[in-house]
């Protein structure tokens, strides 16, 4: 299914706007920016910023830089599917391979297990561009991605660099240097798409200080 979020500005300040994704029930999975952008200052009439994706997922493999979490291989996937991750020591390289005839029904949307003999950062992505990791997951260990369509919509001021793959810890107890920490984000909102809703407006609002907040809104 086709997503879009058209987000609507008629303020006088500039913003950086970041979608990032969570696991539902786990906070043992890495959220990372997933898609950003920039969101003009209101100069008369406000133009929305219009940002659409496709709800198919993709398994990624990452490679953690400090708080950055690059994508170095895409496989395109389906919902409710089991997958095997080898390595091929001839090719030096990875390969996914679906299991078929499982047995019995899979309950949770997509299965890796890895069986590669290395530990690696597992990722799930839409658009082809990840936005969850299960890291440092061992050989014989088995991740599950749950898929949930709910996202979060943050604002930051232009000055807060971010980039795709940068971690969000702002629910992350441990400090994790170069991540993106709540205190740098001025406003959020989480957006909630539900069958047939596939489209969500994001007005940001400011109080007579000028303190942003967005609202959500699902127009049909």
């Amino acid at each position: 299914m086709n997503y879009t979020v058209s987000i609507l500005n008629p303020t006088p300040v500039e913003y950086t706007y970041i979608i990032y994704q969570t696991l539902p029930r786990t906070k043992s999975c890495t959220s990372v920016v997933w898609m950003m952008g920039d969101i003009p200052a209101n100069t008369g009439t406000p133009t929305p910023v219009v940002v659409p994706w496709i709800n198919i997922p993709s398994v990624v493999l990452g490679d953690r830089d400090n708080a950055q979490l690059t994508q170095t291989q895409l496989w395109d996937v389906e919902l409710h599917t089991r997958w095997l991750l080898e390595y091929d020591v001839d090719k030096e390289d990875y390969e996914l391979k679906e299991m078929a005839n499982v047995g019995s029904k899979i309950k949770d949307e997509i299965i890796i297990e890895n069986r590669s003999g290395k530990e690696v950062d597992i990722g799930i992505a839409l658009s082809q561009i990840a936005g969850l990791y299960w890291e440092n997951v061992l050989s014989n260990e088995n991740v599950s991605f749950k898929m949930d369509e709910t996202y979060h919509l943050a604002l930051l001021l232009p000055i807060q660099k971010a980039e795709v793959g940068q971690i969000v810890a702002i629910d992350d107890s441990t400090d994790t240097p170069g991540a993106l920490q709540r205190e740098d984000i001025v406003a959020m909102s989480p957006i909630h798409f539900s069958s047939p809703l596939n489209f969500a407006q994001a007005t940001i609002v400011a109080d007579a200080s000028g303190v942003p907040e967005v609202h959500i809104s699902y127009p049909t």
